[in-house]
C-alpha cells in the first residue's frame, strides 16, 4: 500500500512540474564580411556549408551575416526554416566620410558594406513556434576604419519568443556588441550591455530567458569583463559554461550563452560547449568555418507547478 502511495505522489509531482521538452541552440559568428575586407577567405563557399548544419538546432543565433543574408535566407527556405533579421541599417555621417576609402569594395563581386545588423535568428518551425518581438539598435557605436569598424553595422539585438511543442515559452535574445580593445570600444560595450539589460528587463520581466551572441568581452581583461558580470548578476543569468565540457569550452570567451528561469518555466542547461563539426576541407586541410567557435547548448525547459499570480 505504501509503495503505491509513493508512486502516486511521484506521478502527481511530475504532472505538476509539467516537463516541456528540450531546446537545442547554436550561437555562431559566421564572419560573413565581403572578401576584400576579411582575413578569412571564401565566405561565399563557407556560408552555405554553415547553413547546412543549422538543421541540427531548433534555434540558431547567427552574427556577422552582413553580406550573405540572402544566401542564408535562400538555403533556409529550401530547408523549410524561418529567419528573423536584427535591426535595420542606420545612417551616420561617418559612412560618408569613410565611403571613398572603402569605395574599392564595390569593384569586387558580392561586395556590400556591412551596414545592417548582421544578426539573423534561424528557427525550425516543425519543432518550435517563434515570433519576433523586438529588434533594436544600440544607441552608441565606435569606430570607422579603426578598431572594429563597428559604426558601419547596426549592432543591437533581436528578440524571438519561442514556444516548444508542450507550450513552454522562452525569450531568446541574439546580440552582437562592439569589437576591438581601444578605450572607446570598452566604453561603448559598457553602454551597450547596460542597454541590453534594460531591454531584457522591459520585454522579459518574469519570463524565462536565453541571451546569446558575440559579446566581445575578453576573459583575460578583468576591467573589460566587469560590465558583463554586472549584467549577468542584475538579471540573475547563469552562464552555460557551468554545464560545459572543459575540453570543448570557448577559450577566448567572446561568445557567450546565458540563461535564467522565469515565473512559469524552469530552464536547466543539460549540455554546452563548442561544436567541433563546423569545419570544412580546403587544399587538403581541415579548416574552421569561421574565426569564432560555434557554441552549442541543450536546455531542458519545465513548466513550474504553480505560475506566479498576475503573469498569465
Amino acid at each position: 500500500m505504501i509503495r503505491w502511495l509513493v508512486l502516486a505522489a511521484v506521478l502527481l509531482t511530475a504532472a505538476g512540474d509539467g516537463f516541456a521538452g528540450e531546446l537545442r541552440l547554436l550561437s555562431y559568428n559566421v564572419r560573413g564580411i565581403p572578401p576584400v575586407i576579411t582575413f578569412l577567405g571564401r565566405p561565399g563557399a563557407r556560408i552555405p556549408l554553415i547553413v547546412e548544419k543549422l538543421e541540427d538546432f531548433d534555434v540558431a543565433l547567427l552574427q556577422e551575416t552582413f553580406s550573405y543574408q540572402d544566401v542564408i535566407e535562400r538555403c533556409a527556405t529550401d530547408a523549410d526554416c524561418v529567419t528573423y533579421h536584427g535591426p535595420g541599417r542606420k545612417f551616420r555621417w561617418g559612412h560618408v566620410i569613410a565611403a571613398p576609402v572603402l569605395g574599392l569594395c564595390w569593384l569586387t563581386p558580392r561586395c556590400r558594406l556591412p551596414t545592417n545588423s548582421g544578426l539573423m535568428t534561424v528557427a525550425q518551425p516543425a519543432r518550435v513556434d517563434t515570433e519576433r518581438i523586438a529588434a533594436e539598435r544600440f544607441e552608441r557605436c565606435w569606430g570607422y576604419l579603426i578598431g572594429g569598424n563597428d559604426c558601419f553595422a547596426a549592432k543591437g539585438f533581436v528578440l524571438v519568443r519561442t514556444t516548444l511543442a508542450d507550450g513552454a515559452e522562452v525569450d531568446i535574445y541574439n546580440t552582437h556588441l562592439d569589437a576591438a580593445n581601444w578605450r572607446w570600444d570598452r566604453s561603448t560595450r559598457k553602454s551597450q550591455i547596460a542597454e541590453l539589460g534594460r531591454a531584457i528587463a522591459h520585454y522579459s520581466a518574469g519570463r524565462a530567458v536565453i541571451v546569446a551572441g558575440d559579446f566581445n568581452f575578453r576573459k583575460h581583461r578583468g576591467e573589460d569583463l566587469a560590465p558583463l558580470e554586472r549584467f549577468q548578476a542584475d538579471l540573475a543569468l547563469a552562464d552555460s559554461t557551468a554545464c560545459a565540457d572543459a575540453d570543448v569550452a570557448d577559450a577566448r570567451g567572446l561568445d557567450r550563452i546565458f540563461f535564467r528561469s522565469g515565473d512559469r518555466f524552469h530552464v536547466d542547461c543539460v549540455a554546452a560547449g563548442v561544436d567541433p563539426s563546423f569545419t570544412y576541407v580546403r587544399d587538403g586541410k581541415e579548416r574552421p568555418l569561421s574565426d569564432h567557435d560555434a557554441l552549442a547548448a541543450t536546455f531542458r525547459i519545465s513548466r513550474l507547478a504553480e505560475a506566479t499570480p498576475g503573469l498569465e
